[in-house]
């Protein structure tokens, strides 16, 4: 029997059509651990498991500091999804094991700490395993550098998911996707229409809303080997579109990402970068998403038996083997 993928109005006729409407083996993709791709690690932020008393509005952190002046040193902003893309924030208490002493002399402190405490004793076991030490959040991950933050959710309405380099010093809740100490040029790929290309088609949904996940989303996204050259190139993509958002810095990420409000100047930052982004994968471009898919999933293998299949243009690939 002939098979037909249709694109607009163009028909295609193909060997075989996969589970996701495009001309490949049939592959569903698994859930990976770590990325097929040695890409750096992504993994969720920093989950509470604090019974709501290390959280703070900045109202409540205000009125905290009034009462107890010398605490202001304890309080970090706090991101995640929601705060990222309204360009809000919270404000958490974050107390170093080398600065616990010291704050518990502080009775406002002290009594937050004997709050979680109570509250991790009496929950289910995630709870009650990390009891023994309530001044902390359930889990504890920091940057030494920069962090590069994901929502978790976002509409599919917008033509790219709002990412953003966020400072050291904040901490980023378990509702966001966090690279740690990310080269810059990552920011790049994943902020690729290619990327989201992969993503759109692979990746799991909250009603309609693109639910983003470091095992399917990212662990998973082929990327071929990158020269020095177009490395250096990424960066500087990376650092035009970060410049573009600059610009216009009354606008969320939120509103900035929605596709009615989008600025010309961010869009075309982007546009360039996809450019740069297929580059990698072919000289010659691609005419439209089927074909940027099919290109992904001739490279795409299961986690364990990966093997890189690049889609790299003669000249990047001379490139790559003489760095070799």
């Amino acid at each position: 029997m002939k098979k037909f993928i249709f694109e607009n109005e163009i028909r295609r006729e193909v060997t075989n059509i996969n589970p996701y409407l495009i001309d490949s083996d049939n592959i569903l993709i698994d859930k990976a651990v770590t990325s097929i791709c040695d890409l750096p690690k992504m993994q969720v932020g920093n989950e509470p498991y604090d019974g709501g008393n290390l959280i703070f509005t900045d109202n409540e952190k205000q009125q905290f500091i009034v009462g107890s002046p010398t605490s202001e040193k304890y309080f970090k902003k706090l991101v995640g999804s929601n705060e990222l893309l309204k360009g809000t924030y919270r404000w958490c208490l974050w107390i170093e094991d080398d600065e616990l002493e010291e704050a518990k002399n502080i009775p406002e402190v002290n009594a937050v700490i004997d709050a979680v405490r109570i509250s991790r004793e009496s929950g289910g076991m995630n709870a009650r395993s990390c009891a023994h030490r309530p001044h902390q959040f359930r889990w504890v991950n920091r940057s030494k550098t920069n962090q590069i933050v994901i929502p978790l959710v976002s509409s599919e309405r917008r033509p790219y998911i709002p990412i953003s380099f966020i400072d050291k010093e904040t901490i980023i809740t378990n509702l966001g996707q966090v690279i740690y100490d990310a080269p810059i040029y990552i920011f790049s790929i994943i902020s690729s229409h290619i990327h989201m290309t992969w993503v759109r088609a692979i990746t799991g949904r909250l009603e309609s809303r693109i639910r983003y996940s470091s095992g399917i989303s990212y662990n998973t996204f082929p990327v071929p080997n990158i020269s020095s050259g177009k490395l250096a190139q990424l960066e500087i993509a990376t650092l035009n579109i970060i410049e573009a958002r600059e610009s216009y810095s009354e606008l969320n990420l939120g509103d900035m990402y929605d596709p009615k409000k989008m600025p010309d100047e961010v869009r075309k930052a982007h546009e360039e970068n996809d450019k740069l982004v297929d580059s990698l994968y072919s000289s010659k471009g691609f005419s439209n998403d089927t074909e940027r898919l099919e290109c992904l999933f001739s490279q795409y293998e299961p986690p364990r038996l990966y093997r890189r299949v690049d889609c790299l243009s003669q000249a990047a690939l001379s490139d790559s083997q003489r760095l070799s």
